[in-house]
Protein backbone atom coordinates (compact mmCIF):
# COMPACT_ATOMS: atom_id res chain seq x y z
CA UNK A 1 0.00 0.00 0.00
CA UNK A 2 2.69 2.58 0.59
CA UNK A 3 3.95 2.06 -2.81
CA UNK A 4 0.81 2.71 -4.27
CA UNK A 5 0.87 5.65 -2.12
CA UNK A 6 4.47 7.13 -3.15
CA UNK A 7 3.07 6.27 -6.68
CA UNK A 8 0.17 8.65 -6.81
CA UNK A 9 2.16 11.29 -4.71
CA UNK A 10 4.88 11.07 -7.47
CA UNK A 11 2.76 11.69 -10.10
CA UNK A 12 0.87 14.47 -8.15
CA UNK A 13 4.01 16.24 -8.04
CA UNK A 14 5.37 16.01 -11.37
CA UNK A 15 2.18 16.72 -13.03
CA UNK A 16 2.05 12.92 -14.38
CA UNK A 17 -0.80 10.71 -15.55
CA UNK A 18 -1.31 7.63 -13.78
CA UNK A 19 -3.50 4.78 -15.33
CA UNK A 20 -4.77 2.03 -12.87
CA UNK A 21 -6.73 -0.99 -13.92
CA UNK A 22 -8.55 -3.42 -11.37
CA UNK A 23 -11.28 -5.94 -11.20
CA UNK A 24 -12.56 -4.46 -7.68
CA UNK A 25 -14.20 -0.91 -6.65
CA UNK A 26 -11.64 1.01 -4.17
CA UNK A 27 -14.75 0.44 -1.68
CA UNK A 28 -14.57 -3.79 -1.96
CA UNK A 29 -10.75 -3.75 -1.69
CA UNK A 30 -9.29 -3.82 2.48
CA UNK A 31 -7.47 -0.68 2.28
CA UNK A 32 -5.16 -0.07 5.53
CA UNK A 33 -3.98 3.42 5.03
CA UNK A 34 -6.73 6.12 4.79
CA UNK A 35 -4.61 8.46 2.88
CA UNK A 36 -4.21 5.64 -0.07
CA UNK A 37 -8.04 4.67 0.41
CA UNK A 38 -9.27 8.61 0.47
CA UNK A 39 -7.32 9.22 -2.65
CA UNK A 40 -8.03 6.28 -4.70
CA UNK A 41 -11.75 7.10 -4.03
CA UNK A 42 -11.25 10.59 -5.53
CA UNK A 43 -9.99 9.24 -8.81
CA UNK A 44 -12.54 9.30 -11.60
CA UNK A 45 -13.47 5.71 -12.62
CA UNK A 46 -15.32 4.04 -15.09
CA UNK A 47 -16.39 0.49 -15.62
CA UNK A 48 -15.88 -1.26 -19.50
CA UNK A 49 -17.99 -4.30 -19.44
CA UNK A 50 -17.19 -7.94 -21.65
CA UNK A 51 -17.98 -7.15 -25.67
CA UNK A 52 -21.79 -7.94 -26.76
CA UNK A 53 -21.29 -11.56 -29.03
CA UNK A 54 -21.69 -9.52 -32.29
CA UNK A 55 -18.06 -7.46 -31.75
CA UNK A 56 -16.61 -10.87 -30.47
CA UNK A 57 -17.96 -11.97 -33.97
CA UNK A 58 -16.47 -9.66 -36.13
CA UNK A 59 -13.63 -10.27 -33.61
CA UNK A 60 -12.93 -13.77 -34.20
CA UNK A 61 -13.98 -13.35 -38.26
CA UNK A 62 -10.95 -11.01 -38.29
CA UNK A 63 -8.57 -12.65 -36.80
CA UNK A 64 -9.41 -15.94 -38.83
CA UNK A 65 -8.31 -13.67 -41.61
CA UNK A 66 -5.64 -12.59 -40.42
CA UNK A 67 -4.25 -16.07 -39.99
CA UNK A 68 -5.65 -17.24 -43.19
CA UNK A 69 -7.75 -19.57 -41.21
CA UNK A 70 -10.95 -20.90 -42.23
CA UNK A 71 -13.66 -22.48 -40.11
CA UNK A 72 -17.40 -23.26 -40.27
CA UNK A 73 -20.39 -21.73 -39.09
CA UNK A 74 -20.76 -24.36 -35.97
CA UNK A 75 -17.08 -23.71 -35.12
CA UNK A 76 -17.10 -20.07 -35.08
CA UNK A 77 -20.19 -20.55 -32.25
CA UNK A 78 -18.46 -23.03 -30.22
CA UNK A 79 -15.66 -20.00 -29.83
CA UNK A 80 -18.26 -17.32 -28.85
CA UNK A 81 -19.97 -19.62 -26.51
CA UNK A 82 -16.88 -20.88 -24.56
CA UNK A 83 -15.12 -17.05 -24.77
CA UNK A 84 -15.97 -13.90 -23.52
CA UNK A 85 -13.72 -11.41 -24.47
CA UNK A 86 -10.66 -10.32 -26.59
CA UNK A 87 -8.06 -12.04 -24.72
CA UNK A 88 -9.48 -15.34 -24.79
CA UNK A 89 -10.07 -15.24 -28.27
CA UNK A 90 -6.72 -14.37 -29.25
CA UNK A 91 -5.55 -17.30 -26.60
CA UNK A 92 -8.14 -19.56 -28.30
CA UNK A 93 -7.30 -18.44 -31.88
CA UNK A 94 -3.41 -18.72 -31.56
CA UNK A 95 -3.87 -22.34 -30.32
CA UNK A 96 -5.85 -23.22 -33.22
CA UNK A 97 -3.34 -21.80 -35.77
CA UNK A 98 -0.67 -23.89 -33.87
CA UNK A 99 -2.69 -26.65 -34.57
CA UNK A 100 -3.56 -25.93 -37.96
CA UNK A 101 0.48 -25.19 -38.59
CA UNK A 102 1.86 -27.99 -36.93
CA UNK A 103 -0.36 -30.63 -38.66
CA UNK A 104 -1.11 -29.01 -41.84
CA UNK A 105 -4.67 -30.15 -41.73
CA UNK A 106 -7.32 -27.91 -41.15
CA UNK A 107 -9.32 -27.68 -37.86
CA UNK A 108 -12.09 -30.13 -37.39
CA UNK A 109 -15.11 -29.51 -35.00
CA UNK A 110 -13.68 -32.05 -32.45
CA UNK A 111 -10.43 -29.98 -32.60
CA UNK A 112 -12.36 -27.49 -31.82
CA UNK A 113 -13.70 -28.95 -28.60
CA UNK A 114 -10.84 -30.41 -27.42
CA UNK A 115 -8.91 -26.71 -27.67
CA UNK A 116 -11.88 -25.02 -26.25
CA UNK A 117 -11.74 -27.63 -22.53
CA UNK A 118 -7.76 -27.15 -22.93
CA UNK A 119 -8.01 -23.82 -23.56
CA UNK A 120 -10.98 -22.66 -20.42
CA UNK A 121 -8.39 -25.05 -18.53
CA UNK A 122 -5.75 -23.47 -19.04
CA UNK A 123 -7.47 -19.45 -18.26
CA UNK A 124 -9.05 -21.00 -15.08
CA UNK A 125 -5.09 -21.87 -13.92
CA UNK A 126 -4.38 -18.36 -15.42
CA UNK A 127 -7.20 -16.44 -13.19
Amino acid sequence: EDTILNIIEYCRQENKFLLISATANVSDLNIKIPDLKSRLSAIASTNINNPESYTLKIFLVELLSYYQLSMKENQINLILEKSNNFKDIVYFIDNINEYCFSTGKNISMAEVRNIAEENLEQLRLAN
